[in-house]
């Protein structure tokens, strides 16, 4: 240990000493015929669930594994409201699996007549896209707030508590200083207009010299987030009974200008997708046929197999994305930010100038 070869002996053996120490299990593993930890519940299927179909080696047919049920629901996740085929354990009442409903026309392209027996779809499974299959997370997630939670401390504090349903009901419609039990000196002596207390103001302006901005019931603003269907109506027949027109949702912040866009060209029409199984060239236009737009994994699937015949497609964004452009049929045009327009110009202007529009169809418009 007095030369400086005896330190670096020392330091070797105590790195090879450590690390047998540490690796002692995985050493003991390696030894021939040794038991290499604990046995597997299943001989085939190892310790993932056993799968929701079971196999008649004689008769070739398929039928429900009864240690579960298959429900069918809606993915109400996105606007796509893709079909669901929900595997639940019926021993604990656990969602084990999401997968695509074969009935739905989003989930397969060849999606299956509803006459078809459950049974004889076990070998024609639907998709289902990763936010789909999110669901299990969105169930599951020990962060998912199921009660009411009260502001507790000063706004940005992020200080919360649960409260019960019927204090939530009767502070929201009551109103008051109901914010008087907690630590926050701006708000403990706020004496807060509950909705009852508004509504009996709803023939008084918001402001007598803005006449603009309507009845006092507009400072009810409702921000619904990522609602669908039935609960979307619902927020907009409250807002119209109280008598806010300020009820919003996230269409109104991600893509109310396509909304818009469709509207005038298409009168009507919120929504039109192309015929791009039928097409020979598809230009999308700050989107991408296998990471966005929707019904996304329906697109992500038309575009593939318009691809694998030949069908040509162009991406126009700012980003490159992971959805399959490139290659011989696809491009990607990288446009700058915010110049999505003058290319549009661009590409009408020289259209015009080289005859390259049909005439006759712009002659008759609105027909």
């Amino acid at each position: 240990m007095k030369t400086r070869r005896g330190f670096l002996k020392l330091c070797a053996a105590a790195g090879i000493g450590g690390g047998a120490v540490g690796y002692h299990d995985v050493f003991f593993h390696m030894i021939p015929f040794n038991d290499r930890g604990e046995k597997a519940p299943h001989p085939v299927y190892g310790r993932s669930d056993a799968p929701e179909w079971l196999h008649d080696r004689t008769t070739g047919e398929y039928r429900p594994n009864p240690d579960f049920a298959l429900r069918h629901t809606v993915d109400l996740q996105c606007h796509s409201e893709c079909g669901l085929r929900v595997k639940i354990n019926k021993k604990n009442g656990r969602i084990a699996r999401i997968i695509g409903n074969p009935y739905q026309a989003n989930c397969r392209s060849d999606y299956l007549d509803y006459k078809m027996p459950i049974a004889k779809t076990a070998r024609l499974p639907g998709t289902v896209c990763a936010r789909g299959n999110t669901g299990l997370q969105t169930v599951y997630d020990p962060y998912r707030v199921t009660v009411p939670l009260k502001r507790t401390g000063p706004r940005g504090s992020n200080k919360w508590k649960p409260i019960a349903w019927d204090q939530f009901i009767k502070e929201v419609v009551e109103g008051g200083r109901i914010f008087a039990d907690t630590d926050d000196p701006a708000s403990k002596d706020l004496e807060v207009l509950g909705f009852r207390g508004l509504y009996e103001k709803r023939n008084e302006p918001m402001d007598p010299e803005a006449p603009e901005m309507g009845r006092r019931t507009n400072g009810l603003v409702i921000q619904g987030g990522r609602i669908k269907a039935s609960r979307r109506k619902f927020q907009t027949r409250f807002a119209n009974a109280f008598g806010t027109v300020n009820e919003f949702e996230h269409t109104n912040v991600c893509e109310v200008s396509h909304h818009v866009a469709t509207e005038i060209v298409y009168p009507g029409k919120h929504a039109v997708k192309p015929d791009i199984r039928g097409a020979e060239f598809v230009m999308f236009w700050g989107t991408s046929p296998g990471d966005a737009n929707f019904p996304m994994q329906t697109m992500a699937k038309y575009t593939a197999e318009a691809r694998a015949r030949g069908t040509r497609y162009v991406v126009v964004d700012p980003v490159l994305h992971r959805g399959g452009v490139g290659g011989d049929s696809a491009e990607w045009v990288s446009i700058r930010p915010g110049t999505d327009g003058a290319l549009a110009m661009g590409m009408i202007r020289w259209m015009i100038e080289n005859g390259r529009y049909n005439a006759d169809y712009l002659s008759h418009p609105n027909q």
